[in-house]
Order: C-alpha cells, then sequence, then structure tokens
C-alpha cells in the first residue's frame, strides 16, 4: 500500500528533526539547518510482471547507480528510500542515508518505527515530536558548550603530548581505492571466544576491552614502537529520557594512549580498560577539535 507507506514516513519525518536536516558549510562556523516540512523521498518501482532473474539484475543495476548518487548537504533531507513490489506478497526495502545523519542504532530505529506505522502496531511507536526535538537541540547545545571548556582542552594537549600517529604500512590497490574499503574475515576466530570471555571475566574487564588490548598489540607490533596511539568508537547518546529512541549521529571517535613496554598481558589489558573508561568522561568533544588543538591526524586507526 504505497500510499500508507508514505503516510508512515511522513510521520518518522516529522518526529525527528535530524531526517530534515540540511548544512550550509559555506559559513563559519558551518550550521545545521532543520526544516519545518520535507517531502517523503520515497521511490517505488514495480517489477511484479518481470521474472525473478530480470528482477534481481534490475535491482543490482540500481544499486551500483545508487552507490554513486551523492547527497546536496544543502538540501534537507539526507536520506532516500527505494521500495522495489516483487510481487503481491514481497517487496523489497533498500535505505541509503548519509552518515552524518543516523548511526546503526539510528537506523535500525528508522526501520522499525517505519515499518510500525505501516503496520499499524503498537509496537515501537516514537515518543512525542516534541521530546525529540528537545533531545537533538539539546545535544547539540551540549557539545557547543563542552567546545568552549578550557579544560577539556589543556586534557587533550597534556595526553597526547609526543603521542605519534601511525599510519598503516602499505598502500591499498587501485582495485580496493575504487571499493573504498576492503574486508579480511577471521574464519576460525570463534574458536578462542570462549577463552577470551574467561579472560574478561576473571580480569574483571569486558570483552570489548581484551580485544581492545590485542588490537593495541598489533598495532605495536607492526609499527615497532611501544607507545601506542588508537582511535575508539565512543557512544554519546543523551542518556535521558527519549534518549534511546531518537535519531541522529550520537556517535565519536576519540584516541586512547598506552605504552606497551615490558608489561604482561593481563596488566595490558587493565591499562587499555582504564583508558578505554576514562575517555568516555570526554565522549561528546569532537575527534576534529582533538585534533585541531593538538596538531596530530588520527585518520587511519580505529578500533
Amino acid at each position: 500500500d504505497e500510499q500508507a507507506f508514505t503516510n508512515a514516513l511522513h510521520t518518522v519525518i516529522n518526529n525527528h528533526p535530524v531526517l530534515r536536516t540540511s548544512y550550509q558549510l559555506d559559513q563559519e562556523p558551518p550550521i545545521q539547518l532543520v526544516h519545518k516540512n520535507l517531502p517523503a523521498n520515497l521511490s517505488v518501482f514495480n517489477v511484479k510482471d518481470c521474472g525473478k532473474e530480470e528482477q534481481l539484475n534490475k535491482i543490482d543495476v540500481w544499486r551500483k547507480q545508487e552507490r554513486h548518487k551523492d547527497f546536496d548537504w544543502q538540501q534537507p533531507g539526507l536520506f532516500r528510500i527505494a521500495v522495489w513490489l516483487l510481487d503481491d506478497e514481497h517487496f523489497e526495502y533498500i535505505l541509503s542515508f548519509h552518515h552524518s545523519i543516523l548511526d546503526g542504532w539510528s537506523v535500525a530505529l528508522l526501520n522499525s518505527e517505519l515499518f510500525s506505522h505501516y503496520l499499524e502496531s503498537d509496537v515501537a511507536l516514537p515518543i512525542n515530536a516534541n521530546e525529540h526535538n528537545s533531545i537533538f537541540r539539546e545535544f547539540n547545545a551540549n557539545e557547543l558548550n563542552i567546545l568552549q571548556d578550557p579544560h577539556i582542552k589543556a586534557h587533550w594537549k597534556s595526553y597526547l603530548d609526543g603521542a605519534s600517529s601511525f599510519t598503516i604500512p602499505g598502500q591499498l590497490t587501485e582495485t580496493h581505492s575504487s571499493q573504498g574499503c576492503n574486508t579480511v574475515t577471521c574464519q576460525q576466530f570463534q574458536t578462542y571466544s570462549t577463552g577470551l570471555e574467561e579472560l574478561a571475566k576473571r580480569i574483571g574487564v569486558p570483552i570489548q576491552h581484551v580485544l581492545l588490548a590485542l588490537h593495541i598489540k598489533i598495532l605495536s607490533f607492526m609499527s615497532g614502537q611501544q607507545n601506542i596511539t588508537s582511535l575508539i568508537v565512543c557512544n554519546g547518546r543523551p542518556e535521558e529520557k527519549g534518549g534511546e529512541s531518537a535519531l541522529g549521529l550520537f556517535l565519536n571517535s576519540l584516541p586512547v594512549r598506552v605504552d606497551c613496554n615490558k608489561v604482561s598481558w593481563t596488566s595490558l589489558i587493565e591499562m587499555v580498560s582504564a583508558e578505554a573508561s576514562n575517555v568516555l568522561k570526554y565522549r561528546h568533544y569532537p575527534l576534529s577539535e582533538v585534533q585541531s588543538v593538538t596538531g596530530i591526524q588520527f585518520s587511519e586507526i580505529l578500533f
């Protein structure tokens, strides 16, 4: 039902200001604008009369074209939705978006809320739109206030004094460069899962910090350096009522610094865990500002 789906999409757009966002980047400072109204960014393709193979080919061609289709920063609605009608019972739903407006959690929320409205379900219905507006506004205001805090600037200058940014050895091939990324999958990693979980429990740290320590150790091995700095992803989603259901990009990447010289694995894991926990106090301070105040660029190493 195209009209019902369009109505559901309008409801979600009206509930979440980030979906009505555009940017004015030619100003100083750049401005993020939230527009009052936005048409539904919805395209519907009816391929019911095509055979299955032809349907797949059409969708595949469209996907490849969509990957190279830019978003206009100055136009609101930095996302697009396409629905391919395959038959009377099945359709394919495709969401394209600019990462500046949605993180992974928000993508899941958007899809859940959209289809809940479409199916007229009582599950996962949104809170009042005014509350979402408030959360989004306060999140941005909080970041602006933090930028003015001289103590946080001083912390990063001191913490990263003498740190060096590490570039992964080697160059991307032309093929990998054109694709934008390359994936290496560890096939046998599951065999280590139980042991790693038991190690984390014995030391009293999250399993994530055990893996982060391993990441740090590998960087030390690859670089020949003992003092290692790496970025980690931090979740800055507002910890208040309605924050769990707000849409936006609430992620940040911040550096952690660890000295790996002559320490046991247990000590390394404990140090990494302490550093990763401490950095959470600064999770709303943008990485771009950390780089600006320290003069160090962190562009490749991320956990």
